[in-house]
């Protein structure tokens, strides 16, 4: 069942974007029931670095992987949030704007056993459901901290979160994906666009690629 009164959002640097973030979290959306995936572009967020990537550069690489997809659209709110960003900060805003909504917020298990050295990560519930995507095997070890939060919040039926603004943490049965942003950019550094590593093409849309080569971003030269 879909659910029309929900958002879902996918934040990240997408520096570039491609498929092993989206593709999984498309399958997150359809498990728990929402038509649509905000892919929500971090400003400057501490604990990451761009590589010296314009915002507009990001910004305009995930409007183009969007134009690809009518389950796709670009979901800017953090951008024009003051800095520092943090994510609940995002959430109580996006919160405000929505108030009766039920948000999801979509995050790798990369990111769940990060989550205790994030700003205020134990309200980040107050504003929405987290849905967990596998990005590891799933095997590293929790703190009892985050074990017990997740315990005290963990749903296991996506339709139950559905008529609640937030809440919850559901893990998706999603793909595992093992592709990086960063083998990515080295992966595409100094090649020319006739020369583009398999890598590349195998995880980034075409017009991510020709937007990268026509910016010459990531050291490219032609």
């Amino acid at each position: 069942m879909i659910h029309n009164t929900s958002l879902a959002l996918l934040g990240g640097t997408f520096n570039p974007p491609h498929k092993g973030h989206i593709g999984p979290a498309l399958e997150a959306i359809k498990e728990i029931g929402v038509s649509r995936l905000g892919l929500m572009p971090c400003k400057l967020p501490p604990h990451k670095c761009v590589g010296g990537i314009d915002e507009k550069h990001r910004v305009n690489m995930v409007q183009a992987v969007c134009k690809q997809s009518a389950l796709l659209y670009p979901e800017l709110i953090e951008l024009s949030l003051p800095s520092p960003s943090y994510t609940v900060q995002t959430l109580r805003e996006l919160r405000r704007q929505h108030p009766k909504a039920t948000v999801y917020f979509l995050i790798g298990y990369d990111s769940l056993y990060n989550l205790p050295s994030w700003h205020e990560w134990q309200q980040l519930t107050d504003y929405c459901h987290l849905t967990v995507m596998r990005r590891t095997d799933g095997n590293v070890a929790l703190s009892a901290e985050l074990t017990a939060f997740i315990d005290a919040r963990r749903e296991y039926e996506p339709d139950i979160m559905s008529g609640k603004p937030g809440g919850s943490i559901y893990f998706a049965d999603t793909t595992l994906h093992t592709v990086s942003s960063t083998a990515l950019r080295e992966a595409i550094a100094g090649t020319t666009r006739n020369e583009t590593a398999s890598l590349a093409k195998e995880w980034l849309e075409p017009d991510v690629i020709d937007y990268i080569y026509k910016h010459q971003l990531y050291q490219i030269t032609e």
